[in-house]
């Protein structure tokens, strides 16, 4: 993702819906009965494009307890939260 670590995490509330979370340094746990969710934030070195300095992390996630449906899901509403649009 081209997003900084202050960004991805000020917005990260919002893209995870009513989940409680816990914040561990560069990972973000949210457990449930029975489920956990783990997201991991890694800075990788700047994307750079001619004179265009863009910051960029590799976000990870693990699912535990969850269906197929339910992972897609909330995939899906991460990224609808996160995506950017140019033009």
């Amino acid at each position: 993702m081209s997003i900084s670590r202050r960004e991805f995490f000020r917005t990260l509330p919002d893209a995870l819906g009513e989940e409680v979370l816990a914040v561990h340094g560069d990972e973000v746990r949210i457990a449930t009965p029975g489920r956990r969710v783990v997201i991991r934030f890694r800075e990788e070195p700047p994307l750079r494009i001619a004179s265009l300095t863009l910051p960029s992390a590799l976000i990870e996630f693990r699912f535990e307890g969850y269906g197929e449906a339910e992972r897609a899901g909330a995939v899906e509403r991460f990224d609808l939260y996160f995506r950017r649009g140019g033009g």
